[in-house]
C-alpha cells in the first residue's frame, strides 16, 4: 500500500493535535474543574495600582451568589505576592482600622461587595508593583463554590471607576 502525501499530512495534524491536548493537561484540567464548581459570579474586580517600592496594594470586586445556599470566601492567592489576606476595615472610637477576617459571607441568592473601606483582599509583601493598564491574576477559594480565576485589571490609586469586567461561573 502507498502512503500519499495527503496521508502524511493528516499523521502529522494528528500527532501534532495529540502533543498539543498532552502539553498541559494538569493546567487544563485544574482550570475547567475550577469552572466547573463554581456559581459564583465575579464582577467589577479591580487591584489597586501602587508606587514604586510599596509593599502592599488590595484587590476589590463585587461577588454574587447565586445558588439557594450561602457560601464564603476563605482565601485567595496571586503570583504578584507573596501571602494575599481577607480583610474588613473598621471604625472603633473614630478611628479606622484593618483587620484580617476568616471568610467573606456570600449570602445564598446575594452579593458580597469588597471595597475600599470595607471588606478586601490584602496583597502582602509583592513580588512586582501592580501598574495602571495591567491585569492581575488572582485565584479565589470559596467553601462551596470552590476555585474562582480572575484577571483583575490595575487602576490607579485615585480611580474611583471600576472596571466591568466580569467572569461568571457555572454549575
Amino acid at each position: 500500500m502507498r502512503v500519499t502525501p495527503v496521508v502524511y499530512v493528516m499523521i502529522i495534524l494528528v500527532a501534532a493535535l495529540a502533543l498539543s491536548s498532552c502539553a498541559q493537561p494538569a493546567k487544563m484540567e485544574k482550570m475547567e474543574q475550577m469552572e466547573a464548581q463554581s456559581d459564583i459570579e465575579i464582577q467589577s474586580a479591580w487591584v489597586r495600582a501602587t508606587p514604586p517600592n510599596s509593599k502592599n496594594s488590595a484587590a476589590y470586586m463585587m461577588l454574587h451568589n447565586h445558588t439557594d445556599q450561602a457560601d464564603r470566601l476563605l482565601s485567595a492567592q496571586s503570583p504578584i505576592a507573596h501571602a494575599a489576606e481577607l480583610h474588613m476595615v473598621v471604625k472603633k472610637d473614630e478611628m479606622m482600622s484593618m483587620q484580617p477576617v476568616d471568610s467573606i459571607p456570600v449570602p445564598a441568592q446575594g452579593s458580597a461587595m469588597l471595597k475600599p473601606g470595607g471588606y478586601h483582599i490584602m496583597l502582602i509583601n509583592l513580588k512586582q508593583q501592580p501598574k495602571a493598564g495591567e491585569k492581575v491574576h488572582l485565584t479565589l477559594t470559596f467553601e462551596r463554590a470552590g476555585g474562582v480565576m480572575v484577571m483583575a485589571p490595575v487602576q490607579e490609586s485615585g480611580s474611583t471607576m471600576m472596571k466591568h469586567d466580569h467572569i461568571k461561573k457555572k454549575k
